[in-house]
Order: C-alpha cells, then structure tokens, then sequence
C-alpha cells in the first residue's frame, strides 16, 4: 500500500510541475489546481506517515484558502501573499507543536522504567576543535549490566567519571532507551512557537486595518 501511495504522490508531483509550465500564463487557474495537488499530495504523505506531510498538507491548505480569498474577496494580492505565508507558517508551526506534545507522551508511555545510569567514560569529540564529549553510560537491570553511548555532547560543565543520569528504558526491551528532555527545553520549544503564533496575529491585525 504504501508503495502505491508513493507512486501516486510521484505521478501527482510530476503532473503538478507540467501544469505550473502549462498554466503560466493563465496564474489563477494554475494556482487552483496546484491548491488542490499539494492538498493531495499532503493528505497522501500523512497516511504515509511521512515526515513531510506537517509541511505539504499546511501549505495546500493555505494555498487553496489563498485562492478563495482571491477569487471572490477584494483583497489586494500582497495582502494575500503575506497571509498565505502566515498562516502556512502557522499551521507547520501547530502540528508540529502537536506532534511534538504526543510524541513526549507516547515515549514517555513506553519508556517507562527509570533507571540511574552510571558514566564510566567520557569520549571526545574528533571532528572538532571544541572539546565536547559524550559520556559512555553503564546500567543493571535485573542483574545485567548494558552500556549505551549518550546521544547528547557536553561542552560546559562536562560531567565526572561515575556521575549518575537517570534515563527512561523500555520494561520490554532494556536497550530501547529514551532521554527524556529537561523540562526548560520542553518550556523553550512550546515558548518559541507561542511566540511566532503571537507575530503572526500581530501581522493578521496590521492587513486588517
């Protein structure tokens, strides 16, 4: 199925660069039909699961809103240029927020099981001139012992030999390890998008007037 899927999206990708050639000339009516392409395209790459649809599906959305807006309002063009931007800026910006909030959850449901890892080792980084090194981390879990190479590099307060991180295993599978990010950068991801959602209703304000 998902092959399929693919090969549909490739087919529709093609067909939407001959009508962007075809139609230049005629601006409204290419832009109609790319609004309802890329929608496709978008919706096809979510049942895909692909990484892709948070950015495709917004955009057509946008553009296909942009479209109606132009077609039967009469708002100037630039006014509806910026917003296609704002708004597909905008609803990238929410799903990956959403994304973001249930993949924290799902991971935190499956990696259940606490365990205190010891460092018993700190590598150094090669491929730069900083010093960053990653610390090497030992754990038991019912009476063995597993060593994982933690994904993030320290380049201040580089922690000690036998320091203890506490990491979140999977009870079914005790190599399935998940580093749970600090609370200040849950706070900062979600912080950031609130303050993009805030300029853009600034801008949504300013075209009104």
């Amino acid at each position: 199925m998902k092959k399929i899927i693919d090969n549909i999206i490739f087919v529709l990708g093609a067909l939407l660069l001959i009508i962007a050639i075809g139609l230049k000339d005629n601006y409204q009516l290419m832009l109609s039909i790319a609004a309802v392409l890329v929608t496709i395209i978008g919706i096809l790459l979510f049942i895909n699961k692909s990484n892709f649809s948070p950015i495709v599906l917004p955009i057509g959305i946008s553009l296909a809103a942009s479209v109606i807006l132009y077609r039967f309002t009469k708002i100037p063009l630039y006014k509806i240029t910026i917003l296609f931007f704002t708004v597909s800026l905008f609803l990238i910006l929410l799903i990956t927020m959403i994304i973001y909030h249930l993949a924290l959850k799902q991971y935190m449901k499956t990696h259940k099981m606490i365990v205190s890892a010891k460092i018993i080792d700190l590598i150094k980084n090669p491929n730069t001139e900083k010093d960053i090194y990653y610390p090497v981390l030992s754990y038991v879990i019912n009476g063995d012992r597993f060593e994982i190479n933690y994904p993030f590099g320290y380049v201040k307060s580089i922690p000690n030999i036998d320091d203890t991180i506490e990491i979140n295993i999977n009870p079914n599978d005790y190599l399935d390890v998940y580093f749970k990010p600090s609370k200040k950068t849950i706070l900062k991801n979600y912080m950031s998008c609130i303050a993009v959602f805030v300029l853009e209703i600034i801008v949504w304000i300013s075209l009104i007037k």
